[in-house]
């Protein structure tokens, strides 16, 4: 079931225009900074926030445009959405939270209940279709507020934010069911997610938003290599500087400094610079290195063993080392050092 959606809808100052395609079988995760419009654009997509302008159809079916006056109801839609918490009846049972969607589309309450049954077994919550909500590990939770919109099989499915609610020993296990879930979903998925793990393993495509509009748009690998935005280089943990390149120098939009390529390049380029390519020195390294900088730590974020070492300074990056290193060296925070980066280990691609 092919998804094709233009999506325009002005909210006060806000104003969120954004295209997406997902065929079926697909999935699309849609990542942003808060406020970007991803949550709007699901709702929208759901038909909880009409259209100012724009054209949602699937599989050829429009399901809204407004020049045309086409806007069917929620319940028209063959759309399923899956809230950030989930928002399961508390009075109903497991069994009866999955049967509700059928029994709004005309099924018996014993037929609903009956395929409610299966898609819970399917699952493996069985044993507690007779559970109520507040019964429920937060995982249990999920998987029954899944099995609640795929059991009305939807052409599109929508999930807020699917894992956020979960904590880290279980989100890992969720994830894993998930993926098997949505790779037997013949459907289309539109998934907003914060969390690029969850963008990695679950999701094909990722759109990322900002300020209403597409910023980038594309395969998951395209972001690794080449993101666009700050935004994306952060949540991938990478380096990503702005500037305007003559030959084998970049003068850096931000502060003027110039960092050195070993490939000439020319015009406005965004320079990309991978953690593990940062050397942090306490003193000003010998030799010639024609990239090095004094820099000032601003704080550190522990990964395992490594050790993330965020440096304000003409130059801005964030190194990693191992947390040996970082004990060797007797970092802390505000102390005043030195990095330095190889020009090999800088790659540059146009705006």
């Amino acid at each position: 079931m092919t998804l094709e959606a233009h999506i325009s809808v002005s909210r006060g100052d806000f104003h969120l225009d954004v295209r997406l395609e997902a065929s079926g079988g697909q999935v699309v995760a849609l990542l942003g900074p808060n406020g970007s419009g991803k949550s709007t654009t699901l709702s929208a997509l759901a038909g909880l926030v009409p259209l100012d302008a724009g054209r949602v159809s699937i599989q050829d079916r429009v399901i809204e445009d407004p020049e045309r006056r086409i806007s069917l109801t929620p319940e028209r839609r063959g759309v399923s959405l899956v809230f950030q918490d989930y928002l399961l009846f508390p009075h109903l049972s497991a069994l009866d939270n999955v049967a509700f969607g059928l029994r709004a589309r005309g099924h018996s309450r014993r037929e609903a209940r009956r395929q409610a049954a299966e898609w819970l077994d399917r699952f493996d919550l069985g044993p507690k279709e007779a559970e109520k909500p507040r019964r429920l590990s937060g995982g249990q939770a999920q998987r029954v507020a899944l099995a609640r919109a795929l059991a009305t099989e939807p052409d599109l499915l929508l999930l807020d934010e699917p894992l956020a609610a979960l904590d880290a020993g279980t989100r890992s296990v969720v994830r894993r069911d998930l993926r098997q879930i949505l790779d037997e979903f013949g459907g289309s998925t539109v998934m907003v997610t914060h969390d690029p793990v969850d963008a990695f393993a679950l999701a094909s495509q990722v759109v990322v938003l900002g300020d209403g509009a597409v910023t980038q748009a594309g395969p998951i690998i395209d972001l690794t290599v080449r993101p666009k935005s700050r935004y994306v280089a952060d949540l991938l943990g990478l380096n990503l500087l702005s500037g305007t390149a003559h030959g084998h120098s970049v003068a850096l939009d931000e502060t003027g400094a110039t960092i050195s390529l070993a490939e000439a390049a020319e015009g406005a380029v965004l320079a990309l610079v991978h953690p593990h390519a940062v050397a942090v020195y306490t003193t000003q390294p010998s030799g010639s290195p024609r990239n090095q900088w004094p820099a000032r730590i601003e704080s550190f974020d522990l990964l395992g063993d490594r050790v993330r070492v965020r440096t304000a300074g003409p130059v801005p990056l964030v190194g990693e080392i191992t947390a040996g290193a970082l004990a060797d060296l007797g970092l802390t925070e505000g102390q005043d050092v030195w990095i330095a980066v190889k020009a090999t280990e800088i790659s540059t691609y146009p705006r």
